[in-house]
């Protein structure tokens, strides 16, 4: 089914999409332009090191590891001190925390 949106597509047709959680996707549209979007990621680390072709290998598990880890750089203030941090966390995985299936057993 071709959908389009006018928010994430454009307008145009949305080719492949491959969601992973909540704010984590990436899309193929009708021209052949991605969007994605990766929450706590930050634009120009997603941008760099996140491709389409690597949500779906994370989707359908085509990885050795099952998450992408990522290092990316910000500056924080302690105590009115400037400092720069270095975060290594999960890019992207395809394990949703936040929604699971609970199974029933009817009696």
């Amino acid at each position: 089914a071709v959908v389009s949106t006018q928010s994430t597509g454009g307008g145009l047709p949305i080719v492949e999409f491959c969601g992973l959680r909540s704010k984590v996707y990436s899309l193929i549209t009708a021209d052949g332009v991605q969007k994605s979007a990766a929450a706590g990621v930050k634009k120009c680390v997603a941008k760099k090191s996140l491709s389409h072709e690597l949500y779906r290998k994370v989707l359908f598990g085509e990885r050795d590891e099952e998450d992408f880890m990522i290092q990316q750089k910000s500056f924080r203030s302690y105590n009115h001190t400037i400092f720069t941090v270095d975060t290594y966390k999960v890019g992207l995985s395809r394990y949703d925390d936040k929604r699971f299936v609970r199974f029933h057993h009817a009696r």
